[in-house]
């Protein structure tokens, strides 16, 4: 009887655990955050039909392709012509740069709460340089006419308390991500 108990113990510990790692549920309550910071400088007029964009997301986060995938969807929404990028050194026109970085990350079944640091920099010339230097805020010495140089600071932050999957809580953030990046993008994109 006794083994028969902790069977079923460790098969439901087991199952539950389970539940919680990959099953998509939550009946929480959120409180999610964010403020931004931005800055550009441009000479002359800058074209408003960019056309095509190159888009590079990197961090020191694993980055969902849903989440890529969300955000090119939504930009191409908004008129743009993405086409992502693997490395900086690709892009052969103006590029959307976003580096998404995890500052705090706790998850448990009935407490969540996360700190993204996301920065976003744009360059209408193609420059890799510009924005390999991610938390660089130094705009480069010539900008000649035409273009346009971009940089956004975002920081998330999310409480969750009640009961929440790992994979609801991760959609959760995700959702967030795509959120405020396509909503601080300066307006010459568009």
């Amino acid at each position: 009887m006794k083994n028969r108990n902790m069977s079923i113990l460790i098969i439901s510990l087991v199952l539950i655990t389970l539940l919680f790692a990959f099953a998509d549920f939550s009946l929480s309550k959120e409180m999610t955050t964010s403020s931004f910071k931005s800055d550009k400088v441009t000479a002359g007029d800058i074209e408003k039909d960019i056309g095509n964009i190159d888009l590079y997301i990197d961090g020191s986060i694993n980055i969902d392709e849903s989440i890529r995938m969300a955000i090119k969807e939504r930009l191409e929404e908004k008129g743009l012509k993405i086409t992502p990028i693997n490395r900086l050194e690709d892009s052969h026109g103006p590029v959307l740069g976003i580096y998404i970085d995890r500052d705090e990350y706790t998850y448990t079944p009935v407490f969540c709460k996360s700190t993204l640091d996301i920065i976003i920099k744009v360059s209408t010339n193609g420059s890799a340089q510009y924005l390999k230097k991610w938390t660089d805020d130094n705009f480069p010495a010539e900008v000649k006419n035409g273009e346009m140089y971009y940089k956004c600071n975002i920081i998330i932050e999310n409480e969750s308390k009640g009961i929440i999957s790992q994979k609801a809580y991760d959609s959760l953030m995700g959702a967030e991500i795509v959120k405020e990046i396509c909503s601080n993008l300066p307006s010459e994109l568009y």
